[in-house]
């Protein structure tokens, strides 16, 4: 029988909320790059 959820997913709100910064900044970077690529 398998688990529900492999031990990896199971990361705490601190592990999640750093890991969900850390996406929004780079997709922020990048869209700041192609604006600035854009002029």
């Amino acid at each position: 029988v398998r688990c529900s959820s492999p031990p990896e997913a199971q990361v705490s709100d601190e592990e999640a909320r750093l890991i969900t910064m850390d996406t929004h900044y780079s997709s922020l970077s990048y869209l700041v790059g192609a604006l600035l690529r854009s002029e």
